[in-house]
């Protein structure tokens, strides 16, 4: 059987020091990665609003090019003056989009 060494609990202490040392370091981190974290997940919540009026200002678009088509088939003036009210409409949105 081995027998201790004469140095074994000065050297257990020293490295539960030092996990100490490192474990306040890492709780000091933690501070500062949350604060990141929440900055980031704001952008995030930025990013996904201006995506959802994008695809908003896109649909007005998209119908708009759909109804001129209509009004030229159908020649109809009507439906002529609709599709270029969703194009305005959908340009202000899209506008809108990166005002927020």
């Amino acid at each position: 059987m081995l027998a201790p060494s004469q140095g074994a609990p000065a050297e257990i202490a020293k490295k539960a020091e030092l996990l100490r040392s490192k474990m306040e370091e890492y709780k000091s981190e933690q501070a500062a990665i949350k604060a990141h974290a929440e900055a980031a997940q704001e952008d995030a919540e930025l990013g996904s609003k201006i995506n959802d009026r994008c695809d908003q200002a896109s649909l007005a678009l998209q119908i708009a090019i759909v109804i001129a088509s209509v009004s030229i088939l159908a020649s109809s003036r009507a439906f002529w003056i609709l599709s270029v009210v969703l194009g305005v409409v959908g340009s202000v949105i899209g506008v809108m989009a990166f005002l927020i």
